[in-house]
């Protein structure tokens, strides 16, 4: 009886020893997700920042292929920038 409350014990600590570890882990990964988040957030809207600067005068903007296509962009950057937010 005594053997099974020692092995018990034991195996409790290297289990909590193992989910304190596991806990480290996966708060060091949250902390580097949120630099990543935060770093393609300014990345984002520096580029979107940057495609209004190129498009002062709206020639970008007009009905042809480059327009639908600085159009397009500027969409998919913008719902990013919604994702991240």
């Amino acid at each position: 009886m005594t053997i099974a409350l020692v092995i018990s014990v034991v195996l409790n600590l290297v289990l909590l020893i193992g989910v304190f570890n596991l806990l480290k882990q996966t708060e060091q990964f949250e902390d580097r997700i949120v630099l990543k988040r935060d770093a393609i957030r300014i990345l984002a809207s520096n580029a979107l920042d940057r495609m209004n600067d190129a498009d002062l005068k709206g020639a970008f903007k007009s009905d042809d292929e480059v327009g639908g296509a600085f159009t397009d962009i500027k969409a998919i950057i913008e719902g990013l920038n919604e994702d991240i937010d």
